[in-house]
């Protein structure tokens, strides 16, 4: 039995990042920071940028993503969707099918690729559902361990 008490709140924002463990602390710092008191997550592998038709490789995918967004916007009735994205997602290893191909096609790093992923599936976002202000964020390892986002301007 969970000792913390259920709240009947309403969302005041959508936050898409990626499933990795390692960022679920700071990521709920990071939407805090912002003054959303009510988040609600959706969080699978590569997060946002799995609704970019080249990340998810196979059109249906994204479709089917951009459906699940729509859903959860929609039954959320928020007006901020939160956009993350994060140093050494495996999506972006290079190595990777997708890395391999993007070095050689658009000589970009795979930061660099991330980005522009990132940046385009936000302006995606906020063209697709009209009125909501999206944000987006790279969560970024430094030396120290801490953990630094970069605010990604939305296309």
């Amino acid at each position: 039995t969970s000792t913390v008490p259920f709240v009947d709140q309403s969302a005041d924002c959508i936050v898409v990042a990626c499933s990795d463990h390692r960022f679920r602390v700071q990521i709920d710092e990071l939407v805090d920071h912002l003054g959303f008191k009510v988040p609600h997550f959706i969080k699978f592998p590569a997060g946002p940028v799995l609704a970019h038709p080249l990340v998810a490789s196979v059109g249906f995918l994204t479709k089917a993503v951009d459906a699940f967004l729509e859903k959860a916007i929609d039954a959320a009735g928020v007006k901020h969707v939160i956009c993350i994205t994060h140093d050494g997602c495996s999506a972006y290893r290079s190595g990777k099918l997708l890395g391999l191909i993007s070095k050689q096609l658009t000589g970009k790093s795979m930061r660099e690729l991330q980005e522009e992923h990132l940046r385009k599936t936000a302006g995606r976002l906020e063209k697709a559902f009209r009125g909501i202000d999206v944000k987006a964020f790279i969560a970024e390892v430094e030396d120290d361990d801490t953990v630094h986002f970069h605010s990604i301007v939305v296309d």
